[in-house]
């Protein structure tokens, strides 16, 4: 199911802008041997200055030197492997917590038709779905730690953690299922040794639980609306505008959250807050019930912080709604067993297919989330035999053309990353050995801010390419950058309004652009693309 949720219809090439990013650097890598943006042992977590998290190129890089297939293809194997490997990883983890085949099989289905996992792990090497693959393993080494403690097992989970904390910055949030684990451990063994003396507590505290959850999520959410940007992402900007509703006003932001997750975590989400509910009363409670309560516990306020928060936790999520499952079908009364079991079964055939459905809903949506088109992949072939340096009037069209043609270009980055970027390293418009920089002010640091250090004498690259874009063909300015970043190709995307340039989703006016058209030959002329030479 999962192979044949990810089969490509439809689709020649690889897809999202952060594949064609990671696939610029994997291919710096095969090329020189080494990771040229490697300058401090924090770059490899992408925390450095000019740094990305290292181990998707590492990993992309050395499968394609030993298999002999290109870095794309390799995206697609990878792709393929990580999307089996999470439903494989929970149905270890169902094992560690129930020995009934039905609650594992509800558990790894889950997480097979998560629409948000099935997006991240098809021909991408973006690299968000392949560290959600391994959350069911480090959830799964968490559970045996705690039943079983041992140096081992503390190791293979510190190891886990830090190869999770490479592959993607999300990654990083895998601390906190360590910590949980950690702080469950004497927990349990006091409340274990304490139960008879708690007893008549016992049901303060499960509605404690469900009141702490509610009121943190809420609570956060209802600090982003008051203060835009505070704790996180602007909810305002996030869930203003959904697929039912659009406004400003607080109810319509809950209501567009909610759809929001439906649709990245499943049609089965809703039955989350009823597994929750049922799972607090469970009894007794083993280590590992505490466990998975307690990482909901702590996850759940974080969920509107940033949308990657809510694909990370959706194996975490998949437990509560598997214990819900076999709550419903578990009922004595044979009727009651029989219903249950067909509203389950009937639940999970539409889970199946409302995942049909969205896996190709944000490719279609959101250009950034596309596959590369077959006249751009074209014009790539084309700059990767004929052309040295280029620039072109639309990043993502940029970012797509670098990673096909290995070729560098502006702007950096493809759809982000424009200002500093890793790019400026493999590119060598930067020697790494002249790299100053300095560590970030704490205070001033957000849950958005992606490095503990910045640089401080680097050329911010997308104030060159816009000072390149609003300047004239002519200028000594616009010519001493045409010669810095070695420019002698411009590659103009016919999707972009004409003799415009488009930064952040805006086509904005370039005499640069106007100048070329003038001026310049044409050297290739393609369905989506055209190419001057600029001499």
């Amino acid at each position: 199911m999962s192979i044949l949720l990810r089969y490509p219809l439809g689709e020649q090439h690889e897809a999202g802008a952060d594949t064609t990013f990671i696939h610029s650097l994997a291919t710096s890598v095969s090329r020189e041997g080494r990771a040229l943006w490697i300058l401090h042992p924090f770059s490899f977590f992408g925390l450095y200055a000019l740094s990305y998290p290292s181990a998707i190129p590492f990993l992309a890089a050395g499968f394609s030197e030993l298999s002999g297939v290109g870095i794309e293809g390799t995206f697609w194997i990878m792709s393929l492997a990580f999307g089996v490997l999470g439903p494989l990883g929970m149905i270890l983890l169902g094992r560690s917590i129930s020995s009934d085949d039905r609650f594992v099989f509800f558990l790894a289905a889950v997480m097979a038709l998560s629409p948000f996992y099935i997006k991240d792990t098809t021909w991408v090497g973006a690299s968000r779905g392949f560290v959600v693959a391994l959350v069911p393993f480090a959830l799964f080494l968490s559970v045996r730690l705690i039943r079983r403690p041992s140096f081992k097992m503390l190791l293979l989970l510190l190891l886990l953690v830090v190869l999770m904390s490479a592959i993607h910055r999300m990654g990083v949030l895998s601390i906190l299922i360590l910590v949980c684990a950690l702080f469950v451990l004497p927990f349990h063994k006091v409340t274990q040794a304490l139960r008879f003396a708690l007893v008549k507590h016992e049901t303060k505290f499960r509605i404690g639980i469900l009141v702490m959850a509610t009121v943190g999520f809420v609570g956060v959410f209802f600090l982003q609306f008051q203060f835009p940007g505070m704790a996180g992402a602007d909810v305002r900007e996030q869930f203003g505008t959904g697929a039912y509703f659009s406004g400003e006003s607080f109810e319509v932001l809950v209501l567009n959250m909610g759809v929001s997750f439906v649709g990245k975590v499943g049609l089965l989400f809703p039955v989350a807050s009823v597994g929750v509910i049922l799972y607090s009363w469970k009894r007794p409670k083993e280590a590992h019930d505490k466990f998975v309560l307690l990482a909901i516990l702590v996850f759940l306020p974080l969920l509107s912080m940033r949308d990657y928060i809510t694909e990370f936790i959706i194996p975490l999520i998949a437990v509560p709604i598997a214990f819900a499952a076999m709550a419903a079908v578990q009922t004595k009364l044979r009727a009651r067993r029989t219903a249950a079991a067909t509203v389950t079964v009937v639940l999970l055939l539409s889970a199946g297919a409302y995942a049909w459905i969205m896996k190709d809903y944000w490719s279609n949506r959101y250009e950034t989330d596309a596959a590369i088109p077959d006249s751009t992949y074209a014009t790539a072939l084309y700059i990767r035999y004929y052309v040295l340096g280029a620039t072109t009037n639309h990043g993502l069209t940029g970012g797509r053309v670098t990673a096909i043609s290995e070729r560098p270009s502006l702007p950096l980055g493809g759809a982000s990353l424009h200002w500093y970027s890793s790019q400026q390293l493999i590119f060598r418009y930067v020697d790494g050995s002249d790299v100053r920089v300095a560590a970030r002010d704490l205070f001033s640091m957000t849950f958005n801010t992606d490095d503990l250090y910045e640089p401080i004498n680097v050329r911010n690259a997308e104030v060159d390419w816009e000072t390149i874009m609003y300047g004239r063909l002519r200028d000594s300015g616009v010519e001493r950058l045409l010669m810095r970043y070695e420019i002698h190709f411009l590659v103009i995307d016919r999707g972009v309004t004409p003799f415009s340039f488009r930064s952040y989703g805006i086509d904005r006016g370039s005499p640069f652009v106007v100048d070329v058209s003038l001026e310049r030959y044409t050297v290739f002329s393609g369905d989506a693309e055209v190419i001057y030479f600029l001499g």
